[in-house]
């Protein structure tokens, strides 16, 4: 094998390392302190948009799904990882594949972030370094966290591949191969690359700990409104009833207090729900489901939408009070709603006031409740 291929193969294996170090320290942030990391499958809904000749999206998570697009991100996820470390390679020279250093490639790791800064993310709507985002300083946290790992990885792997190649150089043909032994420099030089990686480790699950915690939706609040804790445990709260709203589709939900009044004919009787009723209407985009494409079925969630009873605090608005949040299905983060949305949010409780009046004697519920 000629020198220029033998460099290139390590090249590849460091990439495909580095790449892989990433992702165990994604899944480390996802299983430890529940934060989510880009599906590489809407990584690979951009790409597979890309033949058709769109390059940009409003959302990515509002596209329409392709195809195999969860296989081709993942392999693209990999093939840029890849390329990353061959880049480098031709940048720090083949000195460093022999004898690694951390500080070339942690600052080199670093860098890399500008692709999704700068390409990735306003093509795929979050705008450019993630300036579209809920919490976009959270977000360009994270990115520089995850590119800051991927440089250690590119070290760790460096290291990995030439103490391989130096055990497989030093083994004697037909003698089981021993690893070679270290001079005290060498002994001192390791130990110190493990303390660096120790320090960077830490500084970086410090980092993490402190600033990337997952977002706790029910810290949200409509300014001047209602906020999302008002609201805590409705995932778990009895449905209604189902509907289409144009191109979304919802469940309509309800607390116990609003499903009791609800079974004793309110408000088909003429009678008010009581003070202390909640619903709400989560609003998915529609797919077809894979296994069966006759059917379609709710896909990425687009909001919730909140509405309770309290004659006192929204006298002036029916008794009710409203609120929207958003939904962003690749930062998998809420938002508060606002007037740029269809329907217009204002910052207060008497959002949905609007368009709830038309149904002013039905206490201002549109839905009806299921039969079952």
């Amino acid at each position: 094998m000629s020198v220029e291929a033998n460099y290139i193969l390590r090249g590849i294996a460091v990439g495909i390392g580095a790449t892989l170090v990433m992702d165990l320290w994604n899944l480390f942030l996802k299983r430890t302190l529940g934060i989510p990391s880009l599906s590489y499958c809407l990584l690979g809904r951009w790409l597979r948009h890309m033949p058709g000749g769109t390059f940009r999206h409003a959302s990515i998570t509002g596209a329409p799904q392709k195809p195999y697009e969860c296989t081709v991100g993942w392999i693209a996820h990999y093939t840029i990882g890849v390329v990353f470390a061959l880049v480098f390679v031709v940048l720090a020279s083949r000195d460093w594949l022999a004898r690694p250093t951390l500080l070339p490639a942690l600052l080199y790791g670093i860098g890399t972030v500008v692709l999704p800064f700068f390409i990735m993310q306003p093509s795929i709507g979050l705008g450019i370094a993630a300036s579209r985002t809920p919490n976009p300083t959270r977000a360009r946290l994270k990115s520089l966290m995850t590119h800051t790992v991927f440089g250690v990885g590119l070290y760790v792997c460096a290291l990995g591949v030439s103490y391989v190649l130096r055990m497989a150089h030093h083994a004697p043909s037909g003698k089981k191969s021993r690893p070679p032994s270290l001079t005290k420099e060498e002994l001192g030089m390791k130990g110190n690359r493990m303390g660096t990686i120790a320090i960077v480790t830490a500084l970086v699950s410090t980092l993490g700990g402190s600033t990337m915690s997952a977002q706790d939706k029910y810290t949200l609040k409509v300014p001047g409104g209602l906020a999302f804790s008002e609201f805590r445990g409705y995932e778990a709260w009895q449905v209604v009833s189902v509907s289409q709203d144009g191109p979304l589709f919802a469940a309509i939900l309800a607390n116990p207090v609003m499903i009791e009044a609800y079974r004793a004919g309110v408000p088909g009787n003429g009678k008010p729900f009581p003070d202390g009723s909640k619903m709400a209407k989560i609003h998915w985009n529609p797919k077809k489901l894979e296994t069966f494409p006759a059917a379609t079925v709710p896909g990425t969630q687009h909001d919730v939408d909140f509405m309770v009873k309290d004659s006192k605090r929204f006298a002036d608005s029916g008794g009710w009070g409203w609120a929207a949040f958003n939904y962003n299905a690749a930062s998998r983060t809420f938002a508060p709603g606002t007037t740029a949305d269809q329907p217009p949010q204002g910052n207060d409780a008497k959002c949905g006031l609007g368009c709830h009046t038309i149904v002013k004697t039905r206490d201002y519920v549109f839905t009806d409740y299921g039969s079952r």
